[in-house]
C-alpha cells in the first residue's frame, strides 16, 4: 500500500497547504479519501492520470473536506473520463446532487458513470475499507434542532488495510471515542491534531508499535510536547511524499 497526503492544511486557508486529501493506492484499487480545494491540481502534479480514481470516499460535509469535489468532477468531465467512478457520501447524497445542478454540472452529460453511494456501502462494495462514525459533528445538535435543519450530523474515519496492515485516516474528531477498534488495528494513523485534546493524541503517540501522522493543524499544546520529546514514531504531515505501508 502507498499513500500520499495531497492536503494536511485545516480549515482556516495556508499559503503553505492544500486543503485535506490524501490518496491511497493498493494492489487493487486507488482511493482519494477526502476533497478539499486545490486536489485537481494536485492530482496533475503527481501524474495521476484521468482514470487513476476508482472511489473518492468524503468524511464529512464540511467545506475543506469536499469543496474540490466540484472541480474534481469538471477535470473528468473536460477529460473525457470513460471509467466509472463511485463516490461515497456521509449524509445527503440527494442535496448533493442538487448543488451540482446549481452549478451546471449534470450527471446525464458526464462521460463517465458516477455512481453514489452512502458511506455505509464502502465497506461492502471494498472489503479491505472499514469506517466508523466520529463525534466531530455532534455539537451542531441544538443549533440544527433549533432550525430544523434535516442533517444528521454523519462524520467518518477510514481505514484501509491491505497484506495486513492498516491505514487510518481519522478526519477531523473531538474525540477517539467512537473509533477505538479501528485505532488498535491501525499500523499507521494520520490524525486530526487540531480539534482532539493534546492529552489524547500524546496517549496514542506514547504506544511505540504505531507511526503517528500529525495533520489538519496542531494545538500549541501538542507542538510544545511532539518538539520536546521528538518521538521516532511521531511526525507532521508533509504533502506530496509517496509513503511505503
Amino acid at each position: 500500500m502507498k499513500y500520499t497526503i495531497l492536503g494536511a492544511g485545516s480549515g482556516l486557508p495556508h499559503p503553505d497547504f492544500h486543503l485535506s486529501s490524501l490518496v491511497v493506492q493498493t494492489g487493487e484499487h486507488n482511493f482519494l479519501l477526502d476533497c478539499g480545494e486545490g486536489i485537481s491540481k494536485q492530482l496533475i502534479r503527481h501524474g495521476f492520470s484521468n482514470s487513476f480514481l476508482d472511489a473518492v470516499l468524503i468524511s464529512h460535509f464540511h467545506p475543506d473536506h469536499v469543496t474540490g469535489l466540484y472541480m474534481l468532477i469538471q477535470m473528468m468531465y473536460l477529460e473525457n473520463r470513460t471509467k466509472p467512478l463511485n463516490l461515497f457520501l456521509p449524509e445527503r447524497q440527494a442535496a448533493f446532487m442538487e448543488s451540482m445542478h446549481l452549478f451546471y454540472t449534470f450527471e446525464q452529460r458526464l462521460p463517465f458513470e458516477l455512481k453514489v453511494y452512502e458511506m455505509t456501502e464502502a465497506e461492502k462494495i471494498y472489503p479491505q475499507i472499514n469506517i466508523a462514525r466520529t463525534d466531530h459533528l455532534n455539537g451542531y445538535a441544538d443549533f440544527l434542532q433549533k432550525h430544523d435543519y434535516p442533517n444528521p450530523m454523519n462524520s467518518y474515519c477510514i481505514a484501509v488495510t491491505e497484506d495486513g496492515k492498516t491505514l487510518l485516516y481519522t478526519s477531523d474528531v473531538s474525540t477517539y471515542s467512537n473509533i477505538g477498534h479501528l485505532l488498535e488495528k491501525a499500523d499507521v494513523i494520520i490524525t486530526d491534531a487540531l480539534h482532539p485534546d493534546a492529552g489524547m493524541i500524546i496517549r496514542l503517540a506514547e504506544d511505540q508499535t504505531k507511526q503517528l501522522i500529525l495533520t489538519h493543524g496542531i494545538s500549541d499544546t501538542l507542538r510544545e510536547w511532539v518538539n520536546e520529546k521528538q518521538r521516532d514514531n511521531v511526525s507532521f504531515a508533509a504533502e506530496n511524499q509517496i509513503r511505503q505501508l
